[in-house]
């Protein structure tokens, strides 16, 4: 979680996805290999677009990376759009490689990697930005930490779980990604208002 103004929340959203996206794309060229001669050509398919749309969204954060949070806060509906399309193409892969469960689950792992990943990088910038700051504000930033450490191990606790409780369908386990990111966003932000609260 960046706190000077030209590096918003919006941003560290974005930043998430993108992780999140990379770690899906990884896991299923690792996976493809493994299909069908049919089943591996659709699969190669919908990765190619995969793919597309995860470079279309890294190079949107990257024009965004050194505007103002006006300038981020018009860009995230078009990143939230991009979003769901790869959310949408992914779908469309499982449904046509027809050897879901083992792959999911291989998705599911690496996207609630990329998670975890996300929190331990949100909650590191809140400690760096905290040592920087006068005591009654650093005691601020040091709650806001806490709270987001501890969010961070319940979202982990669940996704541990989930990873543990067997075969899922993928709505199952996109339900579980979907809670854990709305978790994220939410101490996220309430990190973000807590330094602004303390500037």
């Amino acid at each position: 979680m960046k706190t000077q103004e030209k590096a918003p929340l919006v941003f560290d959203w974005a930043e998430a996805r993108l992780a999140e996206m990379n770690a899906t794309v990884t896991s299923l060229q690792s996976e493809a290999d493994k299909l069908q001669a049919d089943a591996r050509k659709k699969a190669q398919a919908s990765i190619a677009e995969m793919l597309k749309q995860r470079d279309a969204f890294s190079t949107a954060i990257k024009k965004q990376a050194a505007t103002t949070e006006d300038a981020w806060a018009k860009t995230k509906t078009a990143l939230e759009s991009e979003w769901k399309a790869f959310e949408v193409t992914l779908q469309r892969y499982f449904e046509e490689t027809r050897e879901k469960t083992g792959q999911q689950a291989v998705v599911f792992r690496a996207s609630a990697e990329a998670q975890r990943k996300a929190w331990q990088r949100g909650i590191d910038e809140i400690q760096t930005a905290a040592a920087g700051l006068a005591s009654e504000q650093k005691a601020q930033a040091e709650t806001a930490m806490k709270r987001m450490t501890a969010d961070a191990d319940a979202a982990k606790t669940r996704l541990d779980a989930f990873v543990h409780a067997g075969a899922r369908s993928w709505s199952a386990y996109s339900d579980a990604l979907t809670a854990s990111r709305a978790a994220f966003d939410s101490a996220t932000q309430a990190a973000q208002k807590a330094f602004k609260r303390s500037a």
